[in-house]
């Protein structure tokens, strides 16, 4: 694609308030996935949607999609939504590489819900 096509991709997208979100969710979890030394994410941006939806039904983007084990891909089956205020507690975590308390932390967050 040419710069002209892109920008005209970038305005589109940016105007559809559903897509925007849907990218930024997924931004957020591929992103993420980096910190946590894997290559991909197994979820689509649909799929990180669905499961963001189910908490947050005004789609006021305050959550976001973690791994329940850090050391395995993000899938359907290995996600747990969480607050971006827990988010943030999580990824201090591994950014300081202390993998047991992020688990413990999720396994906490797990029980409640």
């Amino acid at each position: 694609m040419c710069k002209k096509h892109i920008y005209e991709a970038d305005i589109a997208r940016n105007n559809n308030p559903d897509k925007k979100r849907r990218l930024q969710q997924w931004k957020m979890c591929w992103t993420d996935s980096k910190k946590f030394k894997q290559t991909s994410i197994g979820m689509t941006q649909a799929e990180v949607d669905d499961k963001v939806s189910e908490f947050d039904s005004d789609r006021k983007r305050a959550y976001a999609v973690m791994p329940i084990d850090a050391e395995k891909q993000v899938t359907s089956n290995n996600c747990v939504v969480v607050t971006l205020d827990t988010r943030k507690k999580l990824m201090k975590f591994v950014d300081r590489q202390n993998l047991q308390a992020y688990a413990h932390m999720i396994v906490a967050i797990c029980t409640k819900t």
